[in-house]
């Protein structure tokens, strides 16, 4: 498919479970998806995800394929839901490499909602499902016949078997958690004592909308990122952010490193999650360290990445 070319694609999804009483609210929600210069970027909004009995759990949304009679998937991230079941969350994503392993955005066809629990012995529930219908000329034509199975919209005969899948995958021990609280105990130590830092608004246009510190102890920088603590060591300093709801809670975290908007100045390259980039103020600024203007190829500023506050999941701002 060419990505070059903007699209947009909605998925409506649908409730996967149907046991529920009569006068419940069924849960149901949509997936937008834009595609355009070689970039992508995604919204899931849903509702009514939560009924009172349910224990803890948290939401992922996943996408499912198949690549020669291989199921493949691709996680897309946490979704952030209230306690009413509602929400709505934003990814941003490579289409010619969705899932990280090379498959491109057109070898996914179904998208699950799905519920994992937050005891170690819980496993992945579907709660909302819904296809991604592709047409045959958005599909490379030495695949569209190897790799399609039968009908216009892949998966649809093997849901069951795809899902079961997916619960096999959620039944491996996963140590990730232990790290996501590690990162967010520190995050929320330091907006508890926030006020021993820098107030600093290093931007000329802030599309996080957060709040930012100037953190000068790089040492503490809590990321596994040798990228980010090279170049907070070269600067002497990193930033520390919060994007708060109406109620002034925290629903993202954000770190940003300086550098310039050059490839070899991204940490990691991108792969740690510092995937945006925003041009510092005008110079002068005295968080600006004299330096830069533009948003240009070599112009100053800082690399970001975003934590999701309820989980402790590195996503794209």
């Amino acid at each position: 498919m060419n990505y070059m070319k903007y699209k947009r694609f909605f998925v409506l999804m649908e409730e996967a479970e149907t046991e529920r009483s009569r006068g419940e609210k069924r849960p149901g929600g949509h997936v937008k998806i834009e595609t355009g210069n070689r970039k992508g970027a995604m919204s899931c909004t849903v509702q009514n995800l939560k009924s009172p009995s349910e224990k803890p759990c948290q939401y992922k949304l996943i996408f499912f394929g198949k690549r020669r009679e291989k199921t493949i998937y691709a996680l897309a991230g946490n979704l952030a839901v209230n306690r009413e079941g509602n929400g709505e969350t934003h990814f941003r994503f490579d289409p010619n490499n969705f899932d990280g392993k090379g498959n491109a955005l057109d070898r996914f066809s179904l998208i699950v909602v799905a519920a994992v629990s937050e005891e170690r012995e819980g496993t992945m529930r579907p709660v909302l499902t819904g296809i991604l219908e592709w047409e045959e000329q958005d599909r490379p034509p030495a695949e569209q016949e190897k790799d399609r199975p039968e009908g216009d919209t892949v998966l649809v005969s093997g849901g069951k078997e795809v899902l079961e899948e997916a619960n096999a995958v959620s039944d491996k021990v996963n140590y990730n958690r232990f790290y996501n609280q590690c990162l967010l105990r520190f995050c929320r130590h330091t907006c508890n004592v926030s006020g021993y830092y820098k107030n600093v608004s290093p931007f000329s246009f802030d599309e996080t909308g957060a709040e930012w510190k100037r953190m000068a102890n790089v040492g503490n920088l809590p990321l596994v990122s040798p990228g980010a603590h090279y170049f907070a060591s070269q600067y002497r300093h990193y930033l520390f952010g919060v994007q708060r709801d109406e109620h002034n809670n925290a629903e993202r975290y954000f770190f940003a490193v300086p550098g310039r908007n050059l490839p070899a100045e991204q940490p990691d390259g991108g792969e740690s999650g510092f995937v945006l980039w925003q041009s510092i103020h005008e110079s002068g600024d005295e968080d600006a360290d004299g330096v830069g203007t533009a948003a240009e190829p070599g112009a100053y500023g800082y690399w970001i990445l975003a934590v999701n506050a309820a989980s402790g999941d590195i996503e794209a701002p």
